[in-house]
């Protein structure tokens, strides 16, 4: 495993993005009066000086361009970003919006992006037929973690505020958009879901809660397969190797930790004294970028 980079930029707590060769990493930061996403090149260790004027969703076709999305704070935007030429490919206008978004997943298998708002509503939105629809409501809290399976067809929610009930954490099912139903509730958990993942092929979700426990289950059934425990305090970041036979694991306790799935043991620990939130493996797995939050706000490592 090569030696640890840390990359410092004004970065907000999201997902981190490969592009698909995993040259490129995309990173939502700025303010809150604008954000913009930064590129960050693997190899050269630096960060690209393109920026584009959204939030980062998803590479598409070569990783030379990105979906991302804007707004003014009022209304909402969709477009496509050229990262060569730094200019927009195409934009579309999704409209006002209903509250602050608290949560989102992205599909890229079937080109969907759900955004979860404060107020419990959802957009479900198709980035290649560029349009938006008004989704189911459920989490009267607010939308807090979200996982796509990579065929889209299951979905993961939890509630933000993470009071326990019998609607804290579900699992969709979601292959048919206009008649989405719960599939089975996620037990196990001291209140909601914090982190959340998909196994590559989509066999296996993977979920970690507030007390360090991470629950390892079949994805159709909800059947446990295993339970992982080491970290000390609440589970933050899952992210699947792309050969699905390793999990990473990102803690308020200051540690990455990386764990064979099939037989629950720990290979790896990793101190990196901050607390990880997301976390995502390059395309080819010999990298993993993760966001660190300090004193002084989260940070990319490598």
């Amino acid at each position: 495993m090569r030696k640890t980079q840390t990359a410092e930029k004004p970065l907000w707590p999201v997902l981190p993005c490969f592009s698909s060769d995993g040259k490129i990493l995309a990173l939502a930061g700025g303010d809150l009066q604008r954000m913009v996403t930064f590129f960050y090149d693997v190899e050269a260790a630096c960060f690209l000086e393109t920026q584009a004027p959204g939030y980062p969703w998803e590479f598409t076709g070569d990783g030379t361009r990105i979906i991302i999305s804007g707004g003014d704070g009022v209304s909402a935007t969709l477009e496509e970003w050229d990262i060569m030429k730094s200019r927009t490919s195409w934009k579309v206008d999704l409209g006002i919006i209903p509250d602050m978004p608290t949560s989102n997943a992205v599909c890229v298998n079937r080109n969907l992006v759900i955004i979860g708002w404060a107020n419990g509503s959802t957009w479900i939105i198709n980035y290649q037929e560029r349009t938006v629809r008004k989704g189911w409501k459920v989490h009267e809290g607010g939308f807090g973690q979200m996982s796509f399976s990579p065929n889209g067809c299951l979905l993961l929610t939890s509630d933000l505020t993470g009071t326990p009930n019998e609607h804290s954490n579900i699992v969709w099912a979601c292959s048919d958009l206009d008649a989405i139903k719960p599939a089975y509730i996620i037990q196990g958990h001291l209140g909601r879901v914090l982190s959340s993942a998909f196994s590559p092929c989509g066999e296996l979700l993977a979920t970690g809660g507030a007390g360090g426990r991470i629950l390892v289950r079949d994805a159709e059934t909800g059947n446990l397969r295993q339970e992982l425990t080491g970290h000390k305090r609440g589970s933050t970041g899952l992210a699947f190797s792309p050969d699905g036979k390793t999990l990473a694991s990102g803690s308020d306790d200051g540690t990455v930790r990386l764990w064979h799935v099939y037989t629950g043991r720990e290979l790896v620990k990793l101190e990196v004294k901050s607390r990880v939130g997301y976390l995502a493996f390059s395309p080819d797995g010999s990298t993993l970028a993760g966001q660190c939050a300090g004193h002084s706000g989260p940070k990319l490592r490598l």
